[in-house]
């Protein structure tokens, strides 16, 4: 073999080489970055036996600062902006507050039994905007978990047990 054949196969295997590298890297990157549809350490609630709309109801109702949006067909909440003062959320008005912040709830699961992440969102303010960032204040979470807990523990005044049921 001359000298100049063995070159060429070397050269085609090192591109080999390069190209499943590459490949392998991003599968492995693409399946690290998508594993999880939510980011975050927050509060989850699993296992939750009542129906959509009883969920979606308590969820509102623990809203800090009201609903600010709802998004993905009723399955995602954000709240208000707020500040969080003497153990509670208040609602955050525009002023010199450092860094405010906003729940974001997400109901989980096509059918019975539902999960809901909480995650509570701290932006920071970089000069006249605030910037958001990916911290989170897991304690205020745990505060709405448990407010969440205890609205969706309420008993429904209009129930109705056919509506509980889908026939089809």
């Amino acid at each position: 073999m001359s000298m100049r054949r063995i070159s060429l196969e070397m050269r085609h295997t090192a591109r080999f080489l390069q190209l499943c590298v590459f490949w392998a890297t991003l599968v492995v990157g693409s399946a690290l970055g998508t594993g999880c549809a939510t980011w975050g350490s927050g509060q989850r609630i699993e296992k939750i036996e009542k129906p959509l709309t009883d969920i979606q109801r308590s969820v509102i109702a623990v809203l800090p600062a009201g609903r600010r949006e709802t998004l993905a067909a009723g399955r995602e909440f954000l709240s208000g902006y707020f500040v969080w003062k003497s153990g509670k959320p208040v609602v955050w008005t525009e002023g010199a507050a450092a860094s405010r912040m906003y729940a974001h709830f997400y109901i989980l699961g096509d059918r019975r039994p539902y999960v809901v992440e909480i995650h509570v969102v701290v932006e920071n303010r970089d000069g006249a905007m605030f910037v958001r960032q990916r911290d989170e204040n897991d304690q205020v979470a745990a505060f709405l978990k448990t407010a969440f807990e205890q609205e969706l523990s309420k008993r429904r005044e209009d129930i109705n047990i056919i509506d509980d049921f889908r026939v089809f």
